[in-house]
């Protein structure tokens, strides 16, 4: 595969945003599974999350949380929000600064929660959050969801108290291009208006 050169960086920021877009809508994409950073008591905490939206119009990224998972409490501690995303095919990575917004039982998660299948709902529906030690194995789920089979129920039998939606405002994005014939680097500030400069890669 060819690999094209940049040499204007509104190219670049366009290319970005066909990236996030993709990796957002396509399960098979390198960038569809990212990694978020927070920091906790100055040590930094990163985790892999599915990328499940990129909305370029409002500049945020979105994936779905627990609300009592350690990176929630991370973030009301004041927090900012990393990604990092890296699709190998194209030699592509993006680091990207964002504020957090978190939406939670809204007509818009409702409507997710209502369309996930069930296997995507347990992780939302253990008696204990995410992390917590027990002294054996256990999946945490209560005893009553663990005997259900996927088609036992319907979207409204199963709570959805925990589930929430993640969202990354986005404030900078740093861009990354291993071309063979020589590596490529920019900076984009995100405002009022659009702030870009090349970096030395």
């Amino acid at each position: 595969m060819s690999l094209p050169r940049y040499h204007n960086l509104t190219d670049v920021y366009d290319s970005i945003w066909k990236l996030l877009s993709r990796a957002a809508n396509d399960k098979h994409h390198p960038a569809h599974f990212c990694t978020i950073s927070t920091v906790d008591h100055g040590l930094p905490r990163a985790r892999m999350v599915v990328l499940r939206k990129a909305v370029r119009e409002a500049n945020q990224l979105y994936c779905y949380t627990d609300i009592r998972s350690d990176k929630m409490t991370e973030l009301a501690a004041g927090s900012a929000l990393h990604w990092l995303l890296w699709d190998s095919k194209n030699r592509v990575q993006l680091r990207v600064l964002t504020t957090p917004e978190v939406e939670r039982q809204t007509d818009y998660t409702r409507n997710i929660w209502a369309n996930l299948p069930l296997a995507g709902k347990l992780s939302y529906l253990t008696e204990q959050a995410p992390g917590t030690p027990r002294a054996e194995y256990t999946d945490g789920l209560p005893h009553h969801i663990e005997q259900r089979e996927a088609t036992d129920e319907t979207p409204e039998e199963l709570p959805d108290e925990h589930f929430c939606v993640l969202k990354g405002h986005i404030e900078e994005i740093e861009w990354l291009y291993l071309h063979p014939d020589g590596h490529q680097r920019a900076r984009f500030k995100v405002g009022e208006e659009l702030d870009y400069t090349w970096l030395i890669p």
